[in-house]
């Protein structure tokens, strides 16, 4: 009898239940207790259930204690055991029909050696590293998986070997990938980050090829335990969400509006996943399951991402995408630390420079406001809100409002908010002991060894 557990299936053996260990029954006798997981055909033969499953027993068990060989049994595909007490078992994933899932084993592990006998063979020292990764790597392949590679050239003749073909329907892809795009990866400006961190070799040059690759690696993981490296990342990566909304709200049609909103929703699925430290390490597949596992999420964030998908309107996938923008952007800001706690030793001097520069912007707006020139004071006055904000973010000045001050028909208002903010920054950089190079005039400044 089948049971429902959580979002799973399970199924309890009772004492005296029957297990058959079939060529993918894996029981890890040497570390006990230990799991014990059956997959394949005919694997669980007391309950006649279908194939293409995979099962594990959701408990540690003991093969002494909790199992009982058949008398007579060997070790080998076929072998039958018999449960000394009820145990649970639960269904983890359905692989398809059995035959298609060995097939497309098969399928894999052909192209695994060909690849690898091929380098060995003809491009020894042009390669430097074959690896592979995502589902056939992780387990999370179908019937219809293909497996994943790719190598680091060494030579320029490394090229030749990247190809591409399909075999039984299934396309495969041999591509290259340089070291300084590998660097990418680690420093997550590059977005495939499964291709670094969730990685087997197959074929290795030299000792100093697999230590440049696991420093590499760790490179990665240092970045993963960086909170503000990777809430710059987050940021980044909600930046190029926004970018796409801009293009989703003029799309004319919807078709090319669910196109953006499915980039739009990947996008901030991936800012979620750096503001937690982390990144989907099994791609789109796992992609939902693993932001429901994650601790912090924006309001709303899973409905609105599964939203995207049901939505069937082109206004629809704009309102949804500007909320999960909208809440998102509220995580980040929410998990981002006061900049004096991140910052201990603030570059004051820096800020004296950039004030230095800057009072031109504050001069238009100064002259614009009094000349009545709405246009150039509302222009002025945004380009020094944005430099306002990032400066009040670095050095922790909290808000430095410019623009809400703006009234069309009162300059006075900008003028004054200007006025003050200015104020407020020579202060901030005068209590720090800085002097700002200013001259009362032009002799002045020549006198000061200018000229």
């Amino acid at each position: 009898m089948w049971y429902h557990g959580s979002d799973k299936l399970f199924e309890v053996l009772r004492p005296g239940s029957t297990i058959t260990q079939n060529k993918d029954l894996a029981i890890a006798f040497s570390h006990q207790p230990t799991w014990l997981m059956i997959e394949d055909d005919g694997s669980i033969q007391h309950n006649g259930t279908a194939s293409g499953y995979l099962y594990i027993i959701d408990e540690p068990i003991s093969v002494t204690e909790d199992l009982m060989p058949v008398p007579n049994s060997t070790m080998e595909p076929g072998m039958e055991w018999h449960t000394r007490r009820e145990l649970r078992v639960k269904v983890v994933k359905h692989l398809g029909p059995a035959r298609e899932v060995n097939r497309m084993k098969r399928r894999n592990d052909s192209v695994i050696q060909w690849a690898v006998d091929k380098v060995q063979r003809e491009y020894h020292e042009d390669v430097s590293l074959l690896l592979m990764y995502g589902s056939y790597e992780n387990g999370t392949a179908n019937p219809l998986s293909d497996v994943d590679m790719y190598f680091i050239p060494k030579t320029e003749g490394a090229q030749e070997l990247s190809t591409t073909f399909i075999i039984e329907g299934v396309g495969y892809d041999l591509f290259p990938m340089s070291w300084s795009r590998v660097k990418d990866i680690a420093d997550f400006n590059d977005y495939l980050t499964p291709c670094l961190g969730n990685v087997k070799i197959l074929y290795c040059n030299s000792p100093e090829d697999r230590e440049r690759f696991e420093q590499l690696q760790a490179r990665l993981q240092a970045n993963l335990a960086d909170k503000k490296f990777m809430l710059t990342k987050a940021c980044q990566r909600l930046e190029e969400a926004v970018r796409l909304y801009g293009q989703l709200v003029f799309a004319d049609d919807l078709g090319q509006a669910r196109t953006l909103s499915g980039y739009v929703a990947m996008f901030l699925a991936e800012a979620v996943a750096y503001t937690n430290q982390t990144y989907f390490a099994r791609g789109l597949k796992t992609q939902l399951e693993d932001l429901k596992g994650m601790a912090a999420l924006p309001r709303d964030f899973i409905f609105l991402y599964e939203g995207v998908a049901k939505a069937n309107s082109t206004q629809e996938l704009r309102g949804i995408c500007q909320q999960m923008i909208a809440n998102t952007k509220e995580l980040i800001e929410a998990e981002q630390e006061p900049t004096s706690a991140r910052e201990s030793n603030p570059d004051y001097s820096a800020l004296a420079n950039w004030y230095q520069e800057l009072v031109s912007t504050w001069n238009k707006i100064k002259v614009a406001c009094a000349t009545g020139n709405t246009v150039l004071a509302y222009l002025s006055g945004t380009c020094l809100q944005r430099e306002l904000d990032r400066i009040a973010a670095e050095y922790g000045l909290g808000s430095l409002d410019l623009m809400g001050a703006y009234a069309a028909d009162d300059l006075n208002q900008l003028q004054s908010r200007a006025a003050l903010i200015q104020k407020t920054v020579i202060q901030v950089i005068k209590a720090q002991g800085i002097t700002l190079a200013e001259y009362a005039t032009v002799e002045e400044f020549l006198a000061g060894g200018h000229d």
